[in-house]
């Protein structure tokens, strides 16, 4: 459900920048969005998410153009 708009941080700390239609998210582990997903794991190249009401996780691969 959401489109991955880039990433910021370092080591310690990212920052994942996700879309929902009009709706704009930066995101770290551990934040709830909107009390429906919970943000798993930020890594290089993916996200994975928790869909809370099935306990069903997602994985958002971050691709980038140039």
């Amino acid at each position: 459900p959401f489109t991955y708009l880039g990433m910021l941080g370092d080591e310690d700390e990212t920052t994942v920048f996700l879309g929902q239609q009009d709706t704009n998210y930066a995101v770290k582990k551990g934040d709830v969005i909107n009390g429906t997903y919970r943000v798993e794991e930020v890594e290089s190249g993916r996200v994975v998410l928790t869909y809370l009401p099935l306990d069903q996780r997602q994985t958002l691969t971050a691709t980038t153009t140039e």
